[in-house]
């Protein structure tokens, strides 16, 4: 069987390095790429968000980040300044299109469960 290769930009981090092996695991053939890699000449490139289509503010993922990581004996400073114009109160992910093509799913779907994986993940790479 000839496996689909796809392409993962930045798939070393932390969502890429999950959505290789979700890829795989579907029979895929992921390549990798740094997203400092990519040409612009590229054609036929497609890339997708992942996400739960649910919305965080920043405040809200620093807030969850610092209390997760305080229970390792870990602080996250923050230097607060003022919004900028244009900033989003808000950021989500629209998945439909890695979930119509790829049938991906998110696996973590409430923010606590996000970043206490994210966190783990962290530990396991020092």
């Amino acid at each position: 069987m000839i496996k689909n290769k796809v392409l993962v930009i930045g798939g070393a981090g932390y969502i890429g390095s999950h959505m290789v092996k979700y890829l795989a695991s579907r029979g895929f053939a992921p390549v990798v790429l740094g997203k400092q890699l990519i040409d612009k000449s590229l054609s036929g490139a497609q890339g997708f968000n992942l996400g739960n289509g649910n919305g965080f503010s920043v405040k809200e993922v620093i807030e969850m980040a610092g209390a997760i990581v305080s229970k390792d004996g870990k602080v996250i400073t923050v230097d607060e300044a003022e919004r900028r114009p244009g900033d989003p109160a808000v950021l989500v992910a629209d998945a439909k299109a890695a979930t119509e093509i790829f049938n991906w799913q998110p696996e973590y779907p409430g923010l606590e469960e996000m970043v206490k994986h994210a966190w783990l993940w962290e530990l396991r790479q020092r």
